[in-house]
């Protein structure tokens, strides 16, 4: 069809603007990468809340441990406290910007008070929590910190429509992870699924939450499970009920 010229270069500004606006909007993977962490960082919990559950370790034996999260709102940070009645108590204190602090107690009751600001930090997170095949830095989902990180395609993982994004250790080293993958729902920002990858990049451990629970109208994890497949090991951390406050 022969537009007349106002025409012409009415149409011709409009594609011009699109296809810049396609070439803005496409970040490049690591851009992106860093978007998204951001989101999942900024999801911050509403209120604070207590839970109790039971952690099931498999390994040779089978044995249960009774476990109790709370998660307390302290200004602009919030604190993750994992107890149970034999092992030391873990506190992960969390913030928008800054890295995580891991601290450590003497065990404590689900009622006992805890002090936010008395503990003295813990020097490394990769330790197992009270034997089980969670370290501190995957309850501190601690990769999300590192600074190389990059949405390296999506996906469909468990039903659910996902970012893939793949956060990287610069300074891997033996005992520690080299990269973690992910796949984040892109809905909700939620973590679907992790595999992390040894120093020699085998994969080590792959992490699954399994179910959610409703509480207030919104849904909450209830079952997190962690296959350590060096070990043959796995352990599945299962939330019950939520305490009244």
């Amino acid at each position: 069809m022969n537009y007349p010229p106002t025409v012409k270069r009415v149409l011709l500004t409009f594609i011009l603007t699109v296809i810049a606006g396609e070439r803005l909007s496409g970040a490049s993977p690591d851009v992106e990468g860093q978007q998204l962490v951001r989101q999942m960082r900024d999801m911050r919990p509403a209120h604070s809340f207590t839970n109790t559950g039971v952690m099931e370790i498999r390994r040779e034996a089978r044995h249960r441990v009774p476990v109790y999260l709370k998660t307390i709102l302290e200004g602009e940070h919030w604190h993750n406290v994992y107890g149970t009645a034999t092992s030391s108590t873990l506190v992960i204190s969390h913030s928008h910007d800054g890295p995580n602090a891991y601290r450590s107690l003497p065990p404590t009751g689900i009622y006992d008070s805890v002090n936010l600001t008395g503990q003295r930090e813990l020097r490394s997170s990769l330790v197992p929590f009270a034997g089980s095949d969670f370290w501190l830095f995957d309850l501190g989902l601690e990769f999300l910190q590192w600074p190389v990180q990059r949405v390296i395609g999506s996906g469909i993982k468990k039903t659910q429509s996902c970012h893939i994004l793949e956060s990287v250790n610069s300074f891997p080293r033996p005992g520690s992870y080299s990269r973690v993958v992910s796949w984040v729902d892109k809905d909700s920002m939620a973590l679907v699924s992790a595999e992390a990858y040894d120093h020699q990049g085998r994969l080590w451990k792959r992490f699954e939450p399994k179910s959610l629970m409703k509480v207030d109208g919104k849904y909450r994890l209830r079952e997190i499970v962690m296959w350590d497949l060096r070990a043959d090991s796995k352990t599945t951390l299962t939330f019950d009920r939520e305490l009244e406050k």
